[in-house]
């Protein structure tokens, strides 16, 4: 049994890491205010829109980055997102009612919830996943437990439109480290430091420190996942 010492100095290890959890939440949070903008891929999302309608669901929205700008764009729909880090969600909010009190009309709203296990109360036309959100899905009971909750979220007829990479184009620059893994280089286009490629798992992650941690996702897989959860692929 764990004596009083251990407690305490698992305690501390606990404040730590949610310390640096908040300040990379900050960090990164203020890095995207900076990226924010309208960005060509809000192209696809502003055609999605006009052909399934709202209302448009962004999960995993960070701090509404790609939302906000939709919302934008498509002032006569209503936009929700929400994000499990409620830090993202409190800078989305505020976003929102700077742009309103400078008389911007846009119709957005976001909330702090869990992307495999959400409940929003209602029925969306439209659901978004921007940049690379789908690849930080790490396991597959993940990847269908959101699928399904997703599925649960949608009108009949509405659409779930994501971007992904083609892991056959990022995996062209790999170099065998040893059986199984492989590495990109840090001066390839995909990474300014070395990032360690598990066939195994698909897991990429970067060599020696933290960072994004990401899964590679076959066609075939995705093929499989959405028969698996009631959706079919409509448009590539």
């Amino acid at each position: 049994m764990p004596s009083p010492e251990d407690h305490q100095e698992i305690l501390m290890a606990n404040a730590i890491r949610t310390e640096r959890a908040e300040q990379i939440a900050r960090e990164t949070a203020e890095r995207w205010e900076e990226e924010r903008g309208v960005s060509v891929t809000n192209k696809l999302w502003t055609y999605c829109a006009g052909k399934y309608g709202g209302p448009i669901l962004d999960p995993a929205c960070g701090n509404g980055r790609w939302s906000i700008g939709l919302a934008e764009l498509c002032p006569d729909c209503e936009v929700v997102g929400f994000d499990i880090n409620p830090t993202f969600i409190e800078r989305a909010n505020q976003r929102v009612g700077q742009l309103k009190a400078e008389g911007r009309r846009l119709n957005a709203s976001f909330h702090v919830q869990d992307l495999v296990d959400f409940d929003l109360g209602q029925e969306f036309g439209l659901a978004i996943l921007p940049s690379y959100t789908w690849s930080t899905i790490i396991t597959q009971p993940d990847q269908i437990a959101f699928l399904e909750c997703l599925r649960r979220h949608l009108k009949p007829g509405g659409a779930f439109a994501l971007y992904v990479f083609m892991p056959e184009h990022r995996q062209a620059e790999l170099e065998l480290q040893q059986a199984g893994t492989y590495a990109w280089p840090e001066d390839t286009v995909y990474s300014t430091q070395v990032k360690v490629y598990d066939a195994l798992t698909q897991i990429e992650r970067p060599e020696g420190t933290t960072g994004e941690v990401v899964r590679h996702t076959y066609l075939s897989e995705f093929e499989l996942l959405f028969r698996l959860t009631g959706f079919k692929i409509a448009e590539m």
